[in-house]
């Protein structure tokens, strides 16, 4: 038969700080590469847990010896609870210290809503809780907020890389919470009071700001990681720009020589096999003059490839009205936007859907680019973004994440929608008076 001191050791393990703050750890570990034996090394907590629990048991939580090192004691829990963190998943000392603070201001927010709720609830009642009731109510509360934590926070670290959030602004942000919280622990009243009700509030909003700060970081490490692959994207644009270019300078002289030999070669007879041979170098010598060479560069790449594959492309242009965007961000943008739709309307079995239109020209003070194309099943759009149904999501959205990188660049701006089965991508950009030659 168990008795009451054997019921407060068992109540211990599953409510005081040790399982608390292992569990919240484990929460934000999901995503981290698992080491071998994972469920194995985390059972290891368990006779942790059970030590921690049968100390605290035997010399309670009340006695002066105890609150003297109660500081040092948090800091020493957290260290050993880090330590098994890293010896379940394998992460980077980064990853390391963003799990060990978002798991501990989760923990920590747990213990005070516990706290402050229990010794509401026994100042309204006049009756103190028993042992059973305190661990039903912990643990209540802990399910509720785990989930929360997972449910709001958790999901985000989904192929995120924590390994490139600035970790010294971590590390600043870390020891001004362990201030905040484990090294102010005033002495506050058995009851409900005031005093109790503002120490909740200032615990809460410690918490609360670590959280802000930890993700507010993640999500600048993010787009940090965003714009160097932008960077990269655009250097490999404007380095294909310059072969795409070449070649298909080098195509047009070549053309222009055979068309040369193609009459020669009429005047040997065999008019029917001269057609077709003219009909096959007339689809590469094909002139597209909109008014901006690097548009004109362009469509000829485009159109090529179009031709092939049975997509009807139209375009009404009017270059010249480009001529203050940089050659760069013409090719980027607009090679991204084809890109897009030629990728599209290739899932279209029946050619004659395959349709493709797209217009620029100057309006007033604005430059307008309509580009649309036609799609069976609309995509789902999540502010105002395509949502992909590829399996690898890491790199998807990069082509409109470079096409609002120039829009925005020009002061412009971009809106994405679907009308009767067309995908329609519109492009508003104020006119500026400088010109940059295309």
């Amino acid at each position: 038969m168990w008795g009451i001191a054997e019921m407060n050791v068992f109540f211990r393990i599953f409510t005081d700080f040790p399982f608390g703050i292992m569990l919240a750890e484990l929460l934000f570990a999901r995503y981290s590469k698992r080491k071998s034996f994972f469920w194995l090394r985390v059972l290891t907590a368990v006779p942790f847990c059970v030590v921690y629990a049968l100390i605290a048991n035997h010399y309670g939580t009340d006695s002066t010896g105890f609150i003297l090192l109660d500081k040092l004691l948090i800091l020493l829990i957290m260290a050993l609870t880090g330590a098994w963190v890293w010896f379940c998943v394998d992460c980077d000392s980064t990853e390391y210290l963003f799990c060990i603070l978002a798991a501990y201001a989760v923990q920590h927010f747990h213990h005070n809503l516990t706290v402050n709720l229990e010794i509401l609830c026994e100042t309204w009642m006049k009756t103190p809780f028993k042992p059973w009731e305190s661990a039903a109510l912990s643990i209540a509360l802990m399910v509720l907020t785990y989930y929360a934590a997972n449910r709001f926070l958790v999901r985000r670290l989904k192929d995120a890389d924590i390994s490139r959030v600035d970790r010294p602004r971590m590390l600043v942000n870390g020891l001004f919470f362990l201030l905040m919280t484990v090294f102010f622990i005033p002495d506050l009243p058995e009851t409900f009071s005031m005093t109790r009700l503002l120490n909740f509030l200032y615990y809460l909003a410690a918490d609360a700001l670590v959280l802000f700060v930890l993700f507010g970081l993640l999500k600048e490490s993010r787009q940090s990681r965003e714009l160097d692959i932008l960077e990269q994207l655009l250097r490999a644009e404007d380095h294909q720009r310059a072969i795409t270019t070449e070649t298909i300078e080098l195509i047009n002289m070549k053309c222009h020589d055979l068309k040369h030999q193609i009459s020669l070669l009429r005047q040997g007879g065999n008019d029917a096999y001269v057609q077709e041979v003219e009909n096959a170098v007339q689809i590469y010598d094909s002139s597209v003059k909109t008014g901006c060479e690097t548009l004109d560069i362009i469509l000829m790449e485009k159109l090529l490839l179009c031709d092939k594959h049975g997509i009807q492309l139209t375009c009404i242009a009017d270059g010249a009205s480009l001529n203050f965007m940089a050659s760069s961000d013409i090719y980027s943008l607009f090679g991204n936007a084809l890109d897009n739709a030629i990728e599209s309307v290739l899932k279209e079995e029946d050619e004659e859907k395959r349709v493709i239109s797209f217009s620029v020209a100057g309006k007033g003070q604005f430059l307008v680019i309509r580009i649309e194309n036609y799609v069976t099943d609309p995509p789902m759009l999540e502010e105002e973004m395509p949502v992909t149904t590829k399996a690898d999501k890491r790199y998807h959205g990069f082509g409109l994440m470079s096409i609002r990188h120039i829009v925005n660049k020009y002061g412009g701006e971009l809106s994405i929608s679907v009308e009767a089965h067309m995908f329609v991508l519109n492009i508003l950009i104020p006119l500026n008076e400088s010109k940059i030659p295309c």
